[in-house]
């Protein structure tokens, strides 16, 4: 008779229930559907709330014991402006990406690289973009890279431009425009390469035991000095994923965080001043593969001592001093305090030499 009933929600995959009803005719009306789409009722007729639902829609028979359930599929027209829609799936799977398991976007620009909007992806790895008006569009990803290690792309017609870091479409060389100058709207599937990952455990090298809370960096050996860092989960475990390939990696132990241990790089060479990130071993990653690096950590050893005028005895304040290898590279740097001492610590034990650099002071540059 057309009595409002009941009401529910799709899910993420576009499904929806009316559960514990009894035997009778009914009609479904999907409302409050997305920008861009008309109110529909089931099956493929326009209506809204102003529309008699006594008689619109075709009735849906239930019967219990008979027919205890029926299915209506609703396909809703969109009637919008300009969009572009697609699907994010990973190359090695085929798998969807979706925004409900993990942060991820899929963002649009307009020809001036300026950003206009985004969105997630449902659960089947679909989005939904929205334009203001007709025009071309550049659309990338963008995504939480410990949760999906997938190399983000900027999209073309050939199969997507990888990017790392800035993928503002228009700074990534063979990204293309999606062309809406037409309206209408443009479909821009992405297939997502798998990225390479770091991963490895922190433990005390006498006895084995894991090392949590041990901060840990990644640099490129060469290039770009960007450093990442995250602290070891309580097992020792650390993970840098969303590498890319191709990249000479450095990972090393940059803080102890008050543990005792000394500092080093990957294959324990000494860290973390200077030169250290060219001198260290590098890992050189390829595409979706998988490297592990395990550091066991020695106890760490210190140097302390005062520095003062040589003629008179009196301390000398604020001069750095700095711990050195046989090899002139730098390992760690301290300053004097106002009694003229001071302490190099978080090294692993070895030789070394230790420099004052007082020039600034107006005392000759001196090896202990």
């Amino acid at each position: 008779n057309g009595t409002w009933l009941s009401d529910t929600t799709t899910d993420p995959q576009g499904n929806y229930t009316f559960a514990g009803l009894g035997t009778g005719s009914y009609r479904v009306f999907a409302e409050g559907v997305p920008e861009g789409y008309n109110q529909e009722c089931f099956s493929d007729v326009a209506c809204d709330w102003g529309t008699d639902f006594s008689t619109t829609g075709t009735l849906i028979s239930i019967e219990i014991g008979v027919t205890d359930t029926a299915t209506a599929d609703i396909g809703l027209d969109y009637v919008g402006g300009p969009r572009i829609v697609g699907t994010v799936s990973r190359s090695d799977t085929l798998a969807p990406v979706s925004s409900n398991f993990g942060w991820f976007s899929v963002d649009v620009y307009d020809d001036l690289g300026n950003p206009v909007g985004g969105t997630g992806t449902n659960v089947a790895g679909q989005y939904q973009l929205y334009l203001p008006t007709t025009g071309n569009y550049y659309v990338s990803t963008n995504h939480d890279t410990d949760f999906h290690n997938l190399v983000n792309e900027a999209w073309n017609s050939t199969g997507g431009a990888q990017c790392f870091g800035d993928c503002n479409p228009l700074n990534v060389d063979g990204s293309e425009a999606v062309d809406l100058i037409g309206g209408g709207t443009a479909v821009a599937d992405f297939e997502l390469d798998p990225a390479a990952e770091i991963v490895g455990t922190v433990t005390d090298e006498t006895d084995g035991t894991p090392l949590g809370g041990i901060t840990m960096c990644l640099a490129p050996q060469v290039g770009n000095p960007w450093y990442a860092c995250r602290d070891t989960a309580e097992d020792g475990t650390f993970a840098f994923r969303g590498l890319n390939a191709g990249n000479d990696y450095v990972p090393f132990v940059w803080n102890v965080n008050g543990q005792g241990y000394a500092r080093e790089t990957w294959q324990d060479k000494p860290c973390c001043t200077g030169s250290w990130i060219a001198n260290g071993d590098a890992i050189t990653v390829a595409l979706g593969g998988s490297v592990t690096a395990d550091f066991a950590l020695a106890p760490a050893a210190a140097i302390t001592g005062v520095l003062t005028d040589s003629a008179t005895g009196t301390p000398i304040s604020g001069v750095p001093v700095w711990l050195v290898t046989p090899a002139c590279d730098f390992i760690e740097r301290g300053n004097t305090n106002s009694e003229g001492r001071y302490t190099l610590s978080g090294f692993e034990p070895g030789t070394y030499y230790v420099a004052a650099q007082a020039d600034r002071q107006g005392y000759v540059r001196q090896l202990y």
